[in-house]
Order: C-alpha cells, then sequence, then structure tokens
C-alpha cells in the first residue's frame, strides 16, 4: 500500500538481533502505537528464546501464539529435569518427570517406584541413591528388592545417573548436556522425518545454546547457576498487562490469516528460511522450498503498514554457532520497496562501493564476522553493599541483605523483594539499578 515500508536489517549476531527487534518495539509503543498492533514471526519454534529473554529483560509485554513459552515446553522441560535432579538428588518431582519422559524409565512402575522409596527411606537417603544402589549394588548397602523389568529399568536408571553424577561439575555444562542427552537415550525419542518433532529436537538443541553461555563461571558453579536463573525466568513469566498492550510471538506457520500494522519477520536466513531441509531437498523436489517461499509470502503480507526483516552474520544454531548467509528470498522484493539498515561495518564497506543489498544477495557475497569468543557475563560497573535499595526489572524494589565477592570477580546478592521474597541473583547477570 502507498506508505507503506520495508525495513531489512543486517545484525551480527541472534542475540543483537533479539535485543533490535524489541528495542524497536519499545520506540514504536513509546510513539504511542499500542503493542497489540506488532507481531514478531520465526521459522522455528527454538528462535523464541532469545527473544522471550530480550522482552523479559526489557520489561515490554509480549504473548506467545500458538505455542507455549520456552522453558514451558515439555522438552525442554524434560532435559532440566535430568540437571536438576544431578544437582539436587532429593528433587522427586523431576525423578518421576525423567522416569515417566525419557527411555531411562521404561520398567519403571508405581509399584517399582515405591519399593525403591521405601528402601530409601529405611537407608537414610534419597530415592535417586536408591535407583545407583540397584545398580552398583555394594556389600555396604543393599539394593532394593526388584525383579524382572523393574530390575532391569532401576540398574539402568542407577547406572546412568551414577555416571552423570561423577561428572558433574567436573567437565563443561555443554559437555554434561551431551552426555546426558547420549547416556538417556532422549534424541531417539524424537521422530527426524516429522517436521513437528524436529522443532521440538531444535527446542532442545536450543537450550545447549543458552548453557554455553555459562561456562566463563569455575566447573562447578555452571549448573547452580544456570538452574538458579532458569528458575527465576519461571518465576516471572506473568508479567502484566499496560497501556502498552503486548507484543505477539508467532511462528510463520501460525500467522496465517491475521494481520498487524507492524511485522518484524526474524531470521530470513539460509538453514532457517528456507529451512535446511528444504535446501537439502532441492535437486531432488522442490515443493519443500517453494513451501518455505509460500510461508516467506505469509510473512511479509501479515503486515499492514510496516514491515521489519531481520537477518545475522552469525548464530548459534542446533547447538553450535554457524555464520549466516541473508536468505535467497530477499533478492526477490524489488530494491525500490526496501529501507536497507545494514549495521555491519562489512555492509557499509559494500554500500559505499556501489554494491546494493539484491546484489550482494544475487551474487552471494554476503560478508559475515568470524566466530566471536565467547565472554564472560558483563561485570557490575559498581560493587554492590548490604542496605541499598536497588530495582530489578522483574521483581520490582528490593533491599540488599548481603554481598558475596566470587572469584570471578562478579557479586553474589541476597535481596529481600518486597513483593516477591528473598532471592539470590548473580550482580553481572541480575542487571540492577540503585535506587539509593
Amino acid at each position: 500500500d502507498e506508505g507503506s515500508k520495508i525495513v531489512v536489517r543486517d545484525l551480527p549476531d541472534g542475540n543483537v538481533e533479539a535485543r533490535y527487534i524489541v528495542d524497536e518495539i519499545r520506540r514504536l509503543t513509546h510513539r504511542g502505537m499500542s503493542g497489540d498492533d506488532i507481531a514478531v514471526m520465526y521459522r522455528t519454534t527454538a528462535q523464541s528464546r532469545l527473544l522471550e529473554e530480550a522482552f523479559r529483560i526489557s520489561d515490554v509485554p509480549y504473548r506467545i501464539v500458538g505455542g507455549v513459552r520456552f522453558y514451558d515446553r515439555k522438552e525442554v522441560k524434560d532435559v532440566i529435569a535430568v540437571l536438576r535432579l544431578l544437582h539436587n538428588p532429593s528433587d522427586e518431582i523431576g525423578l518421576e518427570r525423567v522416569i515417566g519422559n525419557t527411555p531411562l524409565g521404561k520398567g519403571i512402575g508405581p509399584k517399582a517406584l515405591e519399593t525403591v522409596r521405601r528402601w530409601a527411606d529405611e537407608q537414610g537417603v534419597t530415592v535417586l541413591d536408591g535407583f545407583i544402589a540397584a545398580a552398583r549394588a555394594t556389600s555396604s548397602l543393599h539394593a532394593p528388592a526388584l525383579t524382572g523389568a523393574a530390575r532391569t529399568g532401576a540398574e539402568r536408571l542407577g547406572r546412568v545417573f551414577g555416571t552423570l553424577r561423577d561428572v558433574s561439575g567436573t567437565i563443561p555444562l555443554s559437555e554434561l548436556f551431551d552426555r546426558v542427552i547420549d547416556e538417556t537415550g532422549y534424541a531417539s525419542t524424537f521422530d527426524h522425518q516429522s517436521e513437528e518433532e524436529m522443532q521440538r529436537w531444535a527446542n532442545v538443541l536450543e537450550l545447549r545454546n543458552d548453557l554455553q553461555r555459562y561456562e566463563v563461571l569455575n566447573l562447578a558453579e555452571q549448573l547452580p547457576t544456570w538452574l538458579e536463573q532458569v528458575a527465576l525466568v519461571s518465576d516471572t513469566d506473568t508479567m502484566e498487562t499496560d497501556a502498552r498492550g503486548r507484543a505477539t510471538l508467532i511462528t510463520l506457520h501460525s500467522a496465517k490469516g491475521l494481520e498487524f500494522p507492524v511485522v518484524f519477520i526474524a531470521g530470513a536466513e539460509e538453514g532457517l528460511l528456507p529451512i535446511q531441509r528444504a535446501i537439502e531437498a532441492e535437486w531432488t523436489d522442490r515443493r519443500p522450498m517453494e513451501e518455505e517461499r509460500r510461508l516467506f509470502y505469509v510473512g511479509i503480507t501479515r503486515a499492514e503498514k510496516l514491515l521489519y526483516i531481520t537477518y545475522t552474520g552469525g548464530r548459534a544454531l542446533y547447538g553450535q554457532y554457524r555464520p549466516s548467509v541473508a536468505s535467497r528470498f530477499l533478492a526477490q522484493i524489488p530494491e525500490l520497496h526496501i529501507d536497507n539498515q545494514g549495521s555491519r561495518a562489512t555492509a557499509r564497506s559494500a554500500q559505499q562501493s556501489g554494491s546494493s543489498l539484491t546484489g550482494r544477495l544475487r551474487s552471494g557475497n554476503i560478508p559475515v564476522p568470524s566466530i566471536p569468543t565467547p565472554t564472560a557475563p558483563p561485570k557490575p560497573k559498581i560493587t554492590y553493599t548490604p542496605g541499598q535499595k536497588i530495582f530489578h526489572s522483574k521483581f520490582g524494589e528490593g533491599v540488599i541483605l548481603e554481598a558475596e565477592t566470587r572469584r570471578d570477580g562478579d557479586q553474589e546478592l541476597s535481596i529481600a523483594f518486597s513483593r516477591h521474597g528473598q532471592k539470590r541473583l548473580i550482580a553481572g547477570l541480575a542487571n540492577l539499578d540503585i535506587i539509593e
């Protein structure tokens, strides 16, 4: 329509992309637009994690349509249950989830679980210790009385958790994740021929991307610190709507039939949009690629007035960081409709040399940044002290009760929040503002 606009933005990586989108939404709402008029669309459900995180940090209200929040997804909660049980062997709720939702639980029914629970109570140990005893059956700690399939299942679960518990805290968190997926056989529960199942598997691998951020900490601190942050995310997923309204997060598959004044299409990159499976099938079957093209068209036509399309120079995808190439579909948008806002120095140099966005896309000459070296969480610019009043974007106002300096130079804070009780936060990750 006349007066409509397409903004194409070239960004360094997925984290910067998510922050850029949320900052633009904040800017639009500050200018009087309602968040209800804005939608962020993406090809795979795994892309929502970084977006959700950026929304929470910025305190911009949002909702997910046609799906659930990242950390509430079944497959994500299943893996978290294993990791939480490694950190806290007394977590019986997590143990029951592992038994019910992973291959480790095969053969372990309610009767077998109750037998191990009674034995553990008699011995004064955790139920998980009972399963480990079934696998190791030491002379000093006899095993629970199980037979048949129940005994086989208990020995299998105990053997796996005994092995994982021995290495937990001694290897990087991403390696522990890999061991968990391998030892539990969880990957085998997904049908790799199903689009929906592959989306769920991508969520599991996206969880690995999240874990890697904590590997700058000491080995023994990585798992408990990450679990603490996951618990905080769960506590803050009740953001209240205010006058700004809520932006909509939605997959392109779910967007058909909906329209919004402003739409963001995130991750317009080869391997995401179009999805890698369509690229691999292209030479023998054009139909998957045409379906990807249709999805992209659906996203574009959901925007009534303003459309943002973003792509990155590199992205953590399927558990690994990879350089990215802009989607081939961008080259098919008439350039006269595009407001190119490339942000990287390589994009600016291409413009200065006379290369247009469309020309670079068609030639495949898309510059990408080198893979960044992981960096530590940002250190607080100030030193926090007990008695200070602070503000947290999710928990509100609070008073610092304790401030302990960690070996990495950061601080671990105990804070009493007026509405959410006492919490322990890592200063470099908490993004606190001092009130007085």
